[in-house]
């Protein structure tokens, strides 16, 4: 073999890994972009299931759970309508498959609770994408956000 051919073997071979690389870092964040949508089916669900007249989302004694703290209520025992058997805070779906470390929840959740919450649920801790992170809307929309619109979802959510 020449040189040439030795040269665009190895760039085909670095393109080649570049291009499965982009892909599965897009796969990690479709993976987080999906979390939060069951987070908000889960919820759905448990209002369906468990919320009573009210149509309640789960309660504490102060009222509504605020916060990280209602994805982790949705992951434990006795109402684990997420299916993650009951895992509370090291349930798979609380943590983001971009930031990778392994620890949960990596998603914050309702200011004020599910009820009095404005425009977005829930969103990625800061810091999880290396730029904003993605939003639960109320309408269970999940969106990717950056600038302003990152610091707004961040304003109206709670760890």
């Amino acid at each position: 073999m020449n040189k040439k051919c030795i040269v665009s073997i190895v760039i085909t071979f670095a393109l080649m890994i570049m291009s499965i690389s982009c892909k599965s870092e897009k796969a990690k964040e479709e993976d987080c972009a999906n979390n939060l949508t069951n987070l908000y089916k889960g919820v759905c669900t448990y209002i369906a299931l468990f919320g009573g007249a009210r149509s309640s989302t789960p309660l504490d004694g102060t009222g509504e759970i605020k916060g990280s703290e209602l994805w982790v209520k949705l992951c434990t025992d006795p109402t684990d309508v997420l299916e993650q058997d009951n895992a509370g805070k090291d349930a798979e779906i609380l943590r983001c498959p971009v930031k990778g470390d392994g620890n949960g929840p990596d998603y914050r959740g309702p200011r004020n609770g599910w009820s009095k919450a404005r425009k977005y649920l829930a969103c990625d801790n800061d810091g999880n994408h290396k730029k904003g992170g993605y939003a639960l809307t109320k309408s269970g929309t999940v969106v990717k956000l950056e600038g302003e619109e990152w610091l707004e979802a961040l304003e109206e959510t709670v760890k």
